[in-house]
């Protein structure tokens, strides 16, 4: 017996007990050439509130994979983008490309690439699944709020390493000290071991929120349209899509406070999503369904009637094939493939 443990801490066989080395997490940093900034300007308007300055859609950039060991890897090159910097969470085929427009036939002739599904994607291997949380409807969330209901509705998240880092215009602060947006909106980064398995893995986590009471709701959009909106924003997990990451440019002495990252569990950890789309079962997707109806069923009267002009709305992908009669309107009118999303 003790010849035999002995044996089994000799050099040559220490190493079959040892976990595999974890591969790392890679993602792209866009660095905008026209426009040169890509985040918002925040200032002050002529009432002393918060002003905000949207930036000109990307024509052209440079596009560079990032490769970092884990969550602490990944907070510290987060914090140090510009505002000239934005990330994608999907990678292009070769490390560094210049980027553009569909339309800009001159770059592309000289090597340069668009922004599309067909030149990003989310790799079999590690990467990171990016939630936004752009507040409720009827009240806002702290940071440990937002995640503890986010576990709430999807306990499987609960053993999920995450980075959680405020939106670019959150946590604004006036010259006299009055805040001008709270810490209400906010991101969370959960790296995972397969990447490819990020799209799967919101379609489970958009039935999960369905299904929970209160993580689903509808807004009525401008045209009367019933909107369905979740706890987080279903519409961010492309590969090719914009995280503006990077820091917004303040001016008239507008400071922000807070905004530090925190990263939660293990930050050495990889999750396995697999474990979440799993959790989304026949019966949660049953239950997710009876909460999308009710919460349309709820702005009904405020909303178009039936054949009425404007947009209508398209079901989750996790509603069956069968009643997917209407068309739900992108965000940021991604239809008209916008570059800045």
């Amino acid at each position: 017996m003790n010849d035999l443990a002995e044996n089994l801490t000799t050099p040559d066989n220490s190493r079959n007990c040892e976990e595999p080395p974890k591969l790392p997490l890679a993602f792209t940093v866009i660095t905008g050439l026209q426009p040169a900034r890509l985040t918002k300007i925040i200032g002050l308007n002529a009432k002393g509130g918060m002003r905000k300055e949207t930036s000109a859609m990307l024509s052209r950039g440079q596009a560079q994979r990032v490769v970092v060991a884990d969550l602490n890897g990944l907070k510290s090159h987060l914090d140090t983008l510009t505002s000239a910097q934005a990330v994608t969470w999907g990678v292009t085929k070769d490390d560094a490309v210049a980027v553009c427009t569909q339309g800009d036939t001159e770059a592309q002739q000289a090597g340069g690439i668009a922004r599309t599904r067909e030149n990003f994607k989310f790799r079999a291997a590690p990467g990171v699944m990016m939630l936004d949380h752009d507040g409720l409807p009827d009240g806002e969330l702290s940071p440990l709020q937002f995640r503890d209901r986010l576990i709430a509705a999807a306990p499987a998240l609960a053993d999920a390493p995450m980075l959680w880092r405020p939106s670019a215009s959150a946590g604004c602060v006036s010259p006299d000290g009055s805040i001008l947006s709270g810490l209400t909106r906010h991101r969370l980064y959960i790296p995972v071991v397969d990447a490819t398995l990020i799209p799967e893995a919101g379609k489970a986590l958009e039935a999960l929120l369905w299904a929970t009471p209160g993580a689903g709701w509808c807004d009525i959009g401008v045209a009367g349209q019933r909107l369905p909106r979740c706890l987080v924003d279903v519409s961010v997990w492309q590969p090719e899509r914009l995280d503006f990451a990077g820091p917004s440019v303040l001016v008239d002495g507008v400071t922000r406070a807070g905004v530090d990252g925190v990263i939660y569990g293990d930050a050495t950890a990889q999750f396995n999503l697999q474990v979440l789309i799993d959790s989304a079962t026949p019966s949660i997707k049953k239950q997710a369904q009876a909460g999308l109806k009710a919460a349309r069923a709820a702005v009904a009267e405020n909303a178009t009637p039936p054949g009425a002009t404007g947009w209508q709305t398209k079901p989750p992908p996790w509603r069956s094939a069968v009643a997917s009669s209407w068309h739900r309107p992108p965000t940021c009118w991604s239809a008209l493939r916008c570059i800045r999303c």
